[in-house]
């Protein structure tokens, strides 16, 4: 079975109009496409760092409450504490409140450390600036080293000081499900202290070159003496970019529709422009067989349509002085060959009027002198 390849592709003009056309048409849409990729990509970061800075603000707040919470329940116990002499202070003194709020508590009269439960602060020095602090009846927050842990301190009269440890279960309560609902899911959480290492809590290690992140300071200065705690928020970059999918299926989509609309429209283009050179193609092998009887019809209205017309013109002439060539010849034939003047005339009558498509050609013949009328042959 012989395989007929489309008049778009059977010429090297037209092959060249098709890849004209598909290039032209693919090479905006590629370049719309790398710059529609690039603000989509920019897009979704800026929105997802967005979304992280905001859900870290919340969690930072959901960790301001949790002090607040802790700081209530430690002025409570405050007041508890504020009269018992040191030896009668025992753990079921402290309300259950306080247990659950705080996994040490101690309390500090002078160099004498006496812990209730947990375990003792180990440096209890505080500066000129906190001990004013705190005699202005505010709570201060001091983090510990290894192992980390935020101490809540008060005061529970003129000399006595309460030292509670806030439980990392309960300050850190609901801040990973408070980052979830906030983000919509898969991200990490983890706040450390400004300017160490060392984190007060973290759900996984973070990768810079695989997870976006946003962080957030919450200043406590103001509430308790502190150095501020930056929440960082992070989520991976594959998170991020998921909805590029939905935006690669649908470039797809519409690649393949512009490429099938530039494929269709150029065949018809291209198969309209050369159709006229087909049929001159035709006609000119045509005229090569002395075949002079066919005449191209090209109605395309432009360049090509002249062309069709000057071609025909050209037939024409040809056909007519070919036709005359012949029919001189052949007079020349008669005329050395014949032995009267009548076989020349009629020959030249009948190929005359081939030579000049016309129907019929008079010959008259003079007579031997010159008196003698002129006779029609």
């Amino acid at each position: 079975m012989k395989l007929t390849l489309p008049l778009t592709l059977q010429t090297r003009v037209g092959r060249r109009m098709a890849l004209m056309f598909v290039l032209s048409a693919l090479l905006p849409v590629a370049v719309l496409a790398v710059e529609g990729y690039r603000q989509v990509r920019a897009e979704l970061q800026e929105l997802a760092t967005a979304e992280l800075g905001q859900t870290a603000r919340d969690v930072g707040q959901g960790l301001l409450d949790q002090l607040k919470g802790a700081e209530n329940t430690l002025l409570d116990e405050s007041a508890t504490f504020a009269d018992v002499p040191a030896d009668r202070l025992t753990e079921s003194g402290a309300r259950r409140t306080a247990r659950a709020t705080f996994s040490a508590l101690a309390l500090v009269d002078g160099a004498t450390v006496r812990s209730l439960w947990g375990q003792a602060p180990r440096d209890i020095t505080l500066s000129s600036d906190e001990l004013d602090w705190l005699r202005r009846g505010r709570r201060l927050l001091r983090l510990d080293r290894d192992p980390l842990r935020a101490w809540l301190v008060g005061t529970a009269s003129r000399t006595r000081l309460v030292w509670a440890a806030v439980d990392t279960g309960f300050l850190f309560r609901g801040l990973a499900e408070r980052s979830r609902s906030a983000a919509g899911g898969g991200f990490s959480l983890c706040i450390h202290a400004v300017h160490r290492d060392a984190p007060l809590f973290c759900q996984s290690a973070f990768d810079a070159e695989r997870e976006l992140s946003a962080s957030w300071d919450l200043f406590l200065a103001s509430q308790f003496h502190a150095p501020p705690l930056r929440i960082r928020v992070w989520q991976s970059l594959a998170d991020v970019y998921r909805p590029e999918e939905r935006f690669r299926r649908t470039f797809a989509l519409s690649i393949i529709t512009v490429l099938a609309l530039v494929v269709l429209l150029s065949s018809v283009q291209v198969r309209r422009s050369l159709q006229p050179l087909t049929e001159l193609g035709a006609a000119t092998r045509r005229l090569a067989q002395r075949d002079f009887s066919g005449t191209v019809a090209v109605s395309s209205g432009d360049e090509f349509e002249d062309l069709a017309d000057s071609f025909n013109h050209m037939t024409a002439e040809i056909d007519r002085q070919f036709r005359t060539l012949t029919a001189v010849n052949a007079i020349d034939q008669v005329a050395l060959t014949a032995r009267n003047a009548s076989d020349v005339a009629a020959t030249a009558a009948v190929r005359l009027r081939d030579a000049l498509a016309c129907e019929a050609v008079d010959v008259y013949i003079a007579g031997g002198r010159p008196d003698d009328p002129w006779r029609c042959v």
